[in-house]
Order: C-alpha cells, then sequence, then structure tokens
C-alpha cells in the first residue's frame, strides 16, 4: 500500500471512489444521500481535483494505491469556518473491499503530516450531507 499525491490520470478513479463511498452510508430511516450534494461536489471540486487541490496553496489530495489500483482518497483545505490554524479533512472514501484494513489511517496520516509541514495546528472533520 502506498499513499501518493493525486494525479490527473486518478481522477475518475477518485469520482467512482467518492460516490460510491456516499452511497454505500445510506442509514435508515430515510436511506437516501442527497442527490444535490453529490451532484455539486462532482460539478466543483471532485470534478476538477488537480484545480481545487493540487494547484492551490496549502490544499492538496492524495490516493491510497494497493497493486497498482487506487483504492482510497482524502483531499485537505484550510477551513475556512473555523480559525485561520485549522485544516480541514475532506472527501475521504476507501473501497468497501479494503476497509477496516488500516487504509483510512494511512490518509489520516497523510493529512496530519501535511498539515505540521504547513503550519496548522490542528486537522477538523465536518460532514455537510
Amino acid at each position: 500500500m502506498i499513499i501518493r499525491q493525486f494525479q490527473p490520470q486518478d481522477q475518475q478513479r477518485c469520482i467512482e471512489l467518492f460516490t460510491k463511498g456516499l452511497c454505500s452510508y445510506k442509514t435508515p430511516p430515510h436511506n437516501i444521500i442527497n442527490p444535490w450534494f453529490v451532484e455539486e461536489k462532482l460539478k466543483t471540486d471532485m470534478g476538477n481535483i488537480q484545480q481545487y487541490y493540487i494547484d492551490k496553496h496549502q490544499h492538496n489530495f492524495w490516493v491510497a494505491e494497493l497493486n497498482g489500483l487506487v483504492v482510497g482518497c482524502v483531499g485537505a483545505w484550510p477551513d475556512i469556518n473555523n480559525a485561520i490554524e485549522s485544516l480541514e479533512l475532506i472527501r475521504m472514501s476507501v473501497d468497501v473491499s479494503v476497509r477496516r484494513k488500516g487504509v483510512a489511517t494511512l490518509l489520516i496520516a497523510q493529512v496530519e503530516r501535511f498539515a505540521l509541514a504547513e503550519g496548522f495546528s490542528k486537522v477538523v472533520l465536518a460532514s455537510p450531507c
């Protein structure tokens, strides 16, 4: 398992992970994920990871790769809703076939290393949907 920075050829696989990941967390009693949220994110940051994460200062996006296949992803950007010293962990998704095998732990550790290197004092997680 390697954790590496997103590359443009990872775009479609990250979209698949994001979409399938959200759909796998449907919970009773409603059993729905807000389709507007998914559509909006595919039109913005998840639709152009390079532009929203890689090309911007203090933003980043990583993938977890196993045997040549991207099996997880996570992004990070400054948390505009909190103090300037916060970095937000965002868009994390892990393929269902490798969940509970430490992939998310490795991705979070990468976000934490990035936060320290960029001078953030904390990492926050928010879930709008």
